[in-house]
Protein backbone atom coordinates (compact mmCIF):
# COMPACT_ATOMS: atom_id res chain seq x y z
CA UNK A 1 0.00 0.00 0.00
CA UNK A 2 2.84 2.39 0.82
CA UNK A 3 4.43 1.76 -2.58
CA UNK A 4 1.09 2.34 -4.28
CA UNK A 5 0.62 5.67 -2.52
CA UNK A 6 4.15 6.70 -3.50
CA UNK A 7 3.50 5.81 -7.15
CA UNK A 8 0.21 7.71 -7.17
CA UNK A 9 1.88 10.71 -5.59
CA UNK A 10 4.56 10.80 -8.30
CA UNK A 11 1.92 10.64 -11.04
CA UNK A 12 -0.05 13.44 -9.41
CA UNK A 13 3.08 15.56 -9.19
CA UNK A 14 3.70 15.02 -12.90
CA UNK A 15 0.24 16.29 -13.79
CA UNK A 16 0.36 19.03 -11.19
CA UNK A 17 3.73 20.19 -12.45
CA UNK A 18 2.45 20.27 -16.00
CA UNK A 19 -0.55 22.36 -15.05
CA UNK A 20 1.59 24.74 -13.02
CA UNK A 21 4.06 25.24 -15.81
CA UNK A 22 1.23 26.00 -18.24
CA UNK A 23 1.70 29.47 -16.87
CA UNK A 24 5.20 28.57 -16.55
CA UNK A 25 11.21 32.67 -35.04
CA UNK A 26 13.74 35.23 -37.60
CA UNK A 27 13.53 39.03 -37.73
CA UNK A 28 15.80 41.79 -39.05
CA UNK A 29 19.57 41.45 -39.24
CA UNK A 30 21.11 42.65 -35.97
CA UNK A 31 24.47 44.12 -35.13
CA UNK A 32 27.03 41.62 -33.90
CA UNK A 33 25.10 38.61 -35.21
CA UNK A 34 26.25 36.71 -38.29
CA UNK A 35 23.51 35.72 -40.73
CA UNK A 36 23.09 32.84 -43.11
CA UNK A 37 20.70 32.61 -46.04
CA UNK A 38 17.79 34.99 -46.45
CA UNK A 39 14.46 34.87 -48.28
CA UNK A 40 11.29 36.87 -48.71
CA UNK A 41 8.26 36.19 -46.52
CA UNK A 42 5.19 38.35 -46.00
CA UNK A 43 6.86 41.21 -47.82
CA UNK A 44 9.97 41.35 -45.64
CA UNK A 45 13.42 39.81 -45.74
CA UNK A 46 13.89 37.10 -43.14
CA UNK A 47 17.37 35.98 -42.11
CA UNK A 48 18.44 32.60 -40.84
CA UNK A 49 20.67 32.99 -37.78
CA UNK A 50 23.99 31.19 -38.02
CA UNK A 51 24.86 31.53 -34.34
CA UNK A 52 24.50 28.19 -32.57
CA UNK A 53 24.04 28.52 -28.80
CA UNK A 54 25.32 24.95 -28.37
CA UNK A 55 28.76 25.90 -29.61
CA UNK A 56 31.85 25.64 -27.42
CA UNK A 57 33.21 28.82 -28.98
CA UNK A 58 30.96 31.88 -29.33
CA UNK A 59 32.52 35.33 -29.55
CA UNK A 60 30.17 38.17 -28.73
CA UNK A 61 30.66 41.68 -27.37
CA UNK A 62 34.36 41.12 -26.87
CA UNK A 63 33.75 38.03 -24.71
CA UNK A 64 34.02 34.29 -25.36
CA UNK A 65 31.24 31.91 -24.34
CA UNK A 66 30.51 28.20 -24.43
CA UNK A 67 27.24 26.41 -23.80
CA UNK A 68 26.62 25.15 -20.27
CA UNK A 69 26.04 21.45 -20.93
CA UNK A 70 24.70 20.95 -17.40
CA UNK A 71 21.40 22.52 -18.45
CA UNK A 72 18.14 20.73 -19.16
CA UNK A 73 15.51 22.80 -20.98
CA UNK A 74 11.75 22.22 -21.22
CA UNK A 75 8.97 23.99 -23.10
CA UNK A 76 5.52 24.37 -21.50
CA UNK A 77 2.44 25.27 -23.50
CA UNK A 78 -1.05 26.34 -22.51
CA UNK A 79 -3.40 25.31 -25.31
CA UNK A 80 -6.66 27.14 -26.00
CA UNK A 81 -8.75 23.97 -26.23
CA UNK A 82 -10.84 22.12 -23.66
CA UNK A 83 -9.20 18.77 -24.31
CA UNK A 84 -6.02 17.88 -26.17
CA UNK A 85 -7.67 15.67 -28.78
CA UNK A 86 -5.79 14.03 -31.62
CA UNK A 87 -6.45 15.57 -35.03
CA UNK A 88 -5.14 15.28 -38.57
CA UNK A 89 -1.61 16.58 -39.04
CA UNK A 90 -1.64 19.75 -41.10
CA UNK A 91 -5.31 20.49 -40.51
CA UNK A 92 -4.33 23.57 -38.46
CA UNK A 93 -7.15 22.92 -35.98
CA UNK A 94 -5.29 21.45 -33.02
CA UNK A 95 -5.46 24.73 -31.11
CA UNK A 96 -2.97 27.49 -30.37
CA UNK A 97 -0.44 27.86 -27.59
CA UNK A 98 -1.82 30.91 -25.79
CA UNK A 99 0.90 30.62 -23.13
CA UNK A 100 4.52 29.63 -23.76
CA UNK A 101 7.24 29.25 -21.15
CA UNK A 102 10.72 27.77 -21.29
CA UNK A 103 12.08 26.33 -18.04
CA UNK A 104 15.83 25.74 -17.78
CA UNK A 105 17.35 23.78 -14.91
CA UNK A 106 21.04 23.48 -14.08
CA UNK A 107 21.50 19.86 -13.04
CA UNK A 108 24.68 20.66 -11.10
CA UNK A 109 23.47 23.62 -9.06
CA UNK A 110 19.69 23.13 -9.14
CA UNK A 111 19.23 26.71 -10.28
CA UNK A 112 16.10 27.23 -12.39
CA UNK A 113 15.23 29.92 -14.94
CA UNK A 114 11.75 30.66 -16.32
CA UNK A 115 11.61 32.45 -19.69
CA UNK A 116 8.27 33.87 -20.86
CA UNK A 117 7.67 33.84 -24.62
CA UNK A 118 4.91 36.15 -25.92
CA UNK A 119 2.33 34.22 -27.98
CA UNK A 120 2.48 36.79 -30.82
CA UNK A 121 6.22 36.30 -31.31
CA UNK A 122 6.95 36.41 -35.05
CA UNK A 123 9.24 33.61 -36.16
CA UNK A 124 9.66 30.77 -38.63
CA UNK A 125 7.12 27.97 -38.26
CA UNK A 126 6.40 24.81 -40.21
CA UNK A 127 3.00 24.69 -41.93
CA UNK A 128 1.50 22.04 -44.16
CA UNK A 129 -0.52 22.26 -47.37
CA UNK A 130 -1.12 18.54 -46.80
CA UNK A 131 0.02 16.20 -44.06
CA UNK A 132 3.07 15.30 -46.16
CA UNK A 133 4.18 18.64 -47.62
CA UNK A 134 5.73 21.07 -45.12
CA UNK A 135 6.48 24.71 -45.89
CA UNK A 136 8.16 27.50 -43.91
CA UNK A 137 6.16 30.56 -42.87
CA UNK A 138 7.12 33.71 -41.01
CA UNK A 139 4.18 33.90 -38.63
CA UNK A 140 2.97 33.86 -35.01
CA UNK A 141 4.66 31.25 -32.84
CA UNK A 142 1.34 30.43 -31.15
CA UNK A 143 -0.15 28.85 -34.29
CA UNK A 144 2.68 26.35 -34.73
CA UNK A 145 0.95 23.89 -32.39
CA UNK A 146 -2.14 23.88 -34.61
CA UNK A 147 -0.32 22.35 -37.59
CA UNK A 148 0.49 19.16 -35.68
CA UNK A 149 -1.61 16.22 -34.59
CA UNK A 150 -3.02 17.83 -31.45
CA UNK A 151 -0.75 15.80 -29.19
CA UNK A 152 2.93 14.82 -29.30
CA UNK A 153 3.40 15.86 -32.93
CA UNK A 154 2.14 19.37 -32.15
CA UNK A 155 4.40 19.54 -29.10
CA UNK A 156 7.43 18.54 -31.17
CA UNK A 157 6.68 21.20 -33.80
CA UNK A 158 6.44 23.91 -31.14
CA UNK A 159 9.58 22.67 -29.39
CA UNK A 160 11.53 22.88 -32.66
CA UNK A 161 10.23 26.38 -33.40
CA UNK A 162 11.24 27.63 -29.95
CA UNK A 163 14.64 25.98 -30.32
CA UNK A 164 15.19 27.84 -33.60
CA UNK A 165 14.02 31.10 -32.05
CA UNK A 166 16.62 30.66 -29.33
CA UNK A 167 19.60 30.01 -31.59
CA UNK A 168 19.30 26.20 -31.72
CA UNK A 169 18.91 25.85 -27.96
CA UNK A 170 18.52 22.14 -27.11
CA UNK A 171 15.12 21.44 -25.55
CA UNK A 172 14.85 18.05 -23.88
CA UNK A 173 11.15 17.89 -23.12
CA UNK A 174 7.70 19.41 -23.50
CA UNK A 175 4.37 19.67 -21.72
CA UNK A 176 1.06 20.90 -23.14
CA UNK A 177 -1.89 21.65 -20.87
CA UNK A 178 -5.45 22.43 -21.95
CA UNK A 179 -7.62 25.23 -20.60
CA UNK A 180 -9.83 23.21 -18.29
CA UNK A 181 -6.94 21.86 -16.24
CA UNK A 182 -6.36 25.24 -14.63
CA UNK A 183 -9.94 25.70 -13.44
CA UNK A 184 -9.84 22.17 -12.01
CA UNK A 185 -6.58 23.02 -10.23
CA UNK A 186 -7.95 26.26 -8.81
CA UNK A 187 -10.95 24.51 -7.26
CA UNK A 188 -8.90 21.58 -5.97
CA UNK A 189 -6.54 24.00 -4.24
CA UNK A 190 -9.41 25.80 -2.54
CA UNK A 191 -9.11 28.90 -4.72
CA UNK A 192 -6.08 30.99 -5.66
CA UNK A 193 -5.84 34.57 -4.42
CA UNK A 194 -4.25 37.10 -6.80
CA UNK A 195 -3.84 40.86 -6.99
CA UNK A 196 -4.88 42.21 -10.40
CA UNK A 197 -1.73 43.68 -12.04
CA UNK A 198 -3.38 45.87 -14.71
CA UNK A 199 -6.73 47.13 -16.04
CA UNK A 200 -6.81 44.80 -19.06
CA UNK A 201 -9.98 43.03 -17.80
CA UNK A 202 -11.87 46.10 -16.59
CA UNK A 203 -13.62 46.42 -19.96
CA UNK A 204 -15.50 43.21 -19.13
CA UNK A 205 -15.77 43.32 -15.33
CA UNK A 206 -15.21 46.34 -13.09
CA UNK A 207 -14.27 44.02 -10.21
CA UNK A 208 -11.05 43.18 -12.09
CA UNK A 209 -9.29 46.52 -11.88
CA UNK A 210 -5.61 47.02 -11.11
CA UNK A 211 -4.79 46.57 -7.41
CA UNK A 212 -7.94 44.59 -6.58
CA UNK A 213 -7.50 41.25 -4.80
CA UNK A 214 -9.69 38.39 -6.05
CA UNK A 215 -9.94 34.65 -5.44
CA UNK A 216 -9.81 32.56 -8.60
CA UNK A 217 -11.83 29.36 -8.86
CA UNK A 218 -13.55 27.31 -11.57
CA UNK A 219 -15.90 30.21 -12.30
CA UNK A 220 -13.34 32.91 -13.09
CA UNK A 221 -9.91 31.32 -13.64
CA UNK A 222 -10.33 31.01 -17.40
CA UNK A 223 -11.61 34.59 -17.55
CA UNK A 224 -8.52 35.82 -15.73
CA UNK A 225 -6.04 33.79 -17.78
CA UNK A 226 -7.52 33.89 -21.26
CA UNK A 227 -9.71 36.94 -21.93
CA UNK A 228 -8.18 39.96 -23.65
CA UNK A 229 -9.52 43.02 -25.44
CA UNK A 230 -8.68 42.36 -29.08
CA UNK A 231 -9.45 46.00 -29.84
CA UNK A 232 -6.54 47.06 -27.62
CA UNK A 233 -3.04 46.97 -29.07
CA UNK A 234 -0.72 44.32 -27.60
CA UNK A 235 -3.42 43.02 -25.28
CA UNK A 236 -1.68 39.62 -25.25
CA UNK A 237 1.22 41.20 -23.36
CA UNK A 238 -1.12 42.42 -20.62
CA UNK A 239 -2.59 38.93 -20.46
CA UNK A 240 0.90 37.47 -20.15
CA UNK A 241 1.44 39.68 -17.09
CA UNK A 242 -1.73 38.23 -15.53
CA UNK A 243 -0.56 34.70 -16.29
CA UNK A 244 2.74 35.37 -14.55
CA UNK A 245 0.90 36.68 -11.48
CA UNK A 246 -1.24 33.52 -11.47
CA UNK A 247 1.88 31.35 -11.65
CA UNK A 248 3.39 33.02 -8.59
CA UNK A 249 0.17 32.61 -6.61
CA UNK A 250 -0.27 29.01 -7.74
CA UNK A 251 3.24 28.01 -6.71
CA UNK A 252 2.70 29.61 -3.31
CA UNK A 253 -0.61 27.79 -2.83
CA UNK A 254 0.89 24.43 -3.83
CA UNK A 255 3.68 24.95 -1.30
CA UNK A 256 1.07 25.61 1.41
CA UNK A 257 -0.88 22.52 0.37
CA UNK A 258 2.13 20.23 0.64
CA UNK A 259 3.00 21.63 4.07
CA UNK A 260 -0.54 21.02 5.32
CA UNK A 261 -1.18 17.54 3.90
CA UNK A 262 0.54 15.85 0.96
CA UNK A 263 -2.24 13.27 0.65
CA UNK A 264 -4.77 15.96 -0.29
CA UNK A 265 -3.43 16.13 -3.85
CA UNK A 266 -4.00 12.45 -4.73
CA UNK A 267 -7.53 13.16 -6.00
CA UNK A 268 -6.11 15.37 -8.76
CA UNK A 269 -4.79 12.36 -10.67
CA UNK A 270 -8.02 11.27 -12.35
CA UNK A 271 -9.33 14.74 -13.13
CA UNK A 272 -6.11 16.18 -14.59
CA UNK A 273 -5.02 13.22 -16.70
CA UNK A 274 -7.10 14.09 -19.83
CA UNK A 275 -5.70 17.62 -19.97
CA UNK A 276 -1.94 17.03 -20.17
CA UNK A 277 0.38 15.77 -22.94
CA UNK A 278 4.03 15.46 -21.97
CA UNK A 279 7.23 13.47 -22.42
CA UNK A 280 8.87 14.70 -19.20
CA UNK A 281 9.68 12.20 -16.47
CA UNK A 282 8.02 12.54 -13.07
CA UNK A 283 11.28 13.07 -11.18
CA UNK A 284 12.11 15.97 -13.49
CA UNK A 285 8.78 17.66 -12.70
CA UNK A 286 9.48 17.36 -9.01
CA UNK A 287 12.95 18.89 -9.41
CA UNK A 288 11.56 21.76 -11.50
CA UNK A 289 8.86 22.48 -8.94
CA UNK A 290 11.41 22.50 -6.15
CA UNK A 291 13.64 24.82 -8.14
CA UNK A 292 10.82 27.33 -8.53
CA UNK A 293 9.36 27.10 -5.03
CA UNK A 294 12.24 26.40 -2.66
CA UNK A 295 15.29 28.26 -4.02
CA UNK A 296 16.02 31.95 -3.54
CA UNK A 297 17.96 32.25 -6.83
CA UNK A 298 15.05 31.35 -9.14
CA UNK A 299 15.37 33.60 -12.22
CA UNK A 300 12.83 34.79 -14.75
CA UNK A 301 12.86 36.98 -17.84
CA UNK A 302 10.82 37.60 -20.98
CA UNK A 303 12.06 37.28 -24.56
CA UNK A 304 13.04 40.89 -25.34
CA UNK A 305 11.22 42.67 -28.12
CA UNK A 306 8.44 45.06 -29.02
CA UNK A 307 4.73 44.67 -29.53
CA UNK A 308 3.56 46.01 -32.89
CA UNK A 309 -0.03 46.50 -34.03
CA UNK A 310 -0.73 45.78 -37.70
CA UNK A 311 -3.88 46.13 -39.79
CA UNK A 312 -4.75 42.51 -39.08
CA UNK A 313 -3.06 41.07 -35.96
CA UNK A 314 -0.79 42.08 -33.13
CA UNK A 315 2.81 41.02 -33.62
CA UNK A 316 5.73 40.74 -31.22
CA UNK A 317 9.05 41.51 -32.91
CA UNK A 318 11.98 39.97 -31.11
CA UNK A 319 15.06 42.09 -30.42
CA UNK A 320 17.50 39.50 -31.76
CA UNK A 321 20.62 41.15 -30.38
CA UNK A 322 19.12 41.49 -26.90
CA UNK A 323 17.83 37.91 -27.01
CA UNK A 324 21.24 36.53 -27.93
CA UNK A 325 22.84 38.55 -25.13
CA UNK A 326 20.29 37.20 -22.62
CA UNK A 327 20.79 33.61 -23.76
CA UNK A 328 24.56 33.85 -23.56
CA UNK A 329 24.36 35.17 -19.99
CA UNK A 330 21.74 32.58 -18.96
CA UNK A 331 22.69 29.46 -20.93
CA UNK A 332 26.43 29.83 -21.39
CA UNK A 333 29.58 30.39 -19.38
CA UNK A 334 32.53 32.63 -20.17
CA UNK A 335 35.96 31.18 -20.74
Amino acid sequence: MKRLKTAVKIIVLVLLGGAICFLLFYAEKTAGVDTGYSYESAGKTVYKKSVDIRSNRIEYGGERYKYNDHLSNYIFMGIDKRELEETQKGAADAGQSDALFLVSMDRMTGRTTLISIPRDTMTMIVAYTTAQNPMLLYDHLSIQYGYGDGRHGSCNLTRDAVSSLMYSLPIQGYCAVSLDALAVMADALGGIEVTIPNDSLAFRDSDFTAGTTVTLDSENTEFFLRVRDTETENSALYRLERQQIFLDALLARVRELYEEDENSVFELYEVLQPYVVSNIESTTYINLMRGMTERDDFLRWTVPGEGVATDTYDEYHVDEDALLSKLLKTMCVKY
